[in-house]
């Protein structure tokens, strides 16, 4: 069934977006459960690391494999690495699929080990199971609507060619510095952290614990990102709504259940939330949509797609909450 969902949503998305995906082939739908989808998951983040390692000629000759070593060097490293274990297990509960937007990316000597077909759409099948019975969710328009995020991510990272290269470069420099054990640069990170405006608190919502340990440089890199996959994110979910042509007034409940279940939580879970960096995850999705929405609102469908035209065009992220900040600075809108 998720095959045929998938292949039916990436109709839609062309359709809506005018991104057509560059890779041969329909989607390949893989219904994953728990374990296996964090498994592929931590190998992907195993392939990144690994080749942020391998342009380290500091550890070159000692090192093989951060997981199989069980080494992530560094103050802000070992929060990532902690980070990223603790939130993989965490969201594995949560998350309904997936499209795999690093896996495979590098063209490297690096063997890729992410065990996925390429341009694969994952589906955790317990995590839409248990939405399916606990709502009453017909299977199909519900399966069908998740696919039509994932296979926007699929059309976004396909369709548009500079735009995977982009985000690995930004991956890539952000983890070589990360890779690196700088005492003088965790002293410096403190030193910021404790004479910031910004409270350890605040720093925490906007990117988890690394960012408390983050330097300059890295909270640069980390914002870039940030910014990126909130327009990638709000942009799934306003294709999702608007592209759901076969199953309009499901949509509509099912886009009502997933922001109360985003926002749900007891106060436990939500200051879990904000320590790994959830919190800033699940507000990408609102940052971006609400940014999408604005140019839609001006009714010129050229203004939306000048994001995709290069790198230059996307949105920081005062320009996600601000949008005429990033319209004048397109010439769209002049400065009165």
């Amino acid at each position: 069934m998720f095959a045929k969902i998938s292949i039916r949503a990436e109709e839609l998305v062309i359709e809506h977006t005018g991104l057509i995906p560059s890779i041969t082939g329909v989607p390949c739908a893989e219904v994953l459960d728990r374990q296996q989808w964090s498994i592929r998951n931590l190998r992907t983040f195993q392939t990144i690391l690994d080749h942020a390692f391998a342009g380290n000629t500091a550890h070159e000759g000692t090192y093989n494999s951060i997981f199989s070593n069980n080494l992530i060097l560094g103050p802000s490293s070992w929060a990532t690495g902690m980070e990223l274990g603790i939130s993989v297990g965490w969201l594995s509960y949560r998350v309904l699929g997936q499209y795999d937007i690093f896996g495979g990316g590098y063209d490297s000597e690096i063997e890729s080990i992410t065990p996925t077909t390429p341009g694969s759409v994952y589906y955790v099948g317990p995590n839409i199971l248990s939405l399916h019975r606990r709502h009453g969710f017909d299977l199909y328009p519900f399966g069908l609507w998740i696919a039509l995020h994932e296979t926007t991510h699929r059309c976004q990272l396909e369709g548009v060619p500079w735009l995977r290269p982009y985000l690995l470069e930004i991956v890539d420099h952000l983890l070589a510095a990360m890779v690196v054990p700088d005492p003088e640069r965790l002293s410096a990170a403190i030193k910021r952290a404790a004479s910031s405006a910004t409270s350890p608190r605040d720093l925490l919502s906007q990117g988890g614990l690394a960012t408390l340990f983050a330097s300059d440089e890295q909270l640069d890199d980390i914002k870039k990102l940030q910014a990126a996959m909130s327009l990638l994110e709000g942009h799934g979910d306003v294709v999702m709504d608007d592209a759901a042509t076969d199953i309009r007034e499901e949509a509509e409940v099912f886009s009502k259940v997933l922001k109360e279940r985003r926002k749900s939580g007891n106060i436990l879970v939500r200051f879990f939330q904000e320590l790994l960096g959830i919190k800033a995850k699940l507000l990408q999705y609102e940052k971006g949509a609400s940014f999408l929405r604005e140019l839609q609102a001006r009714g010129d469908p050229e203004i939306t797609s000048l994001v995709w035209r290069e790198p230059a065009n996307l949105p920081s992220l005062e320009e996600l909450d601000d949008p005429n900040l990033w319209l004048e600075r397109m010439g769209v809108l002049t400065k009165t």
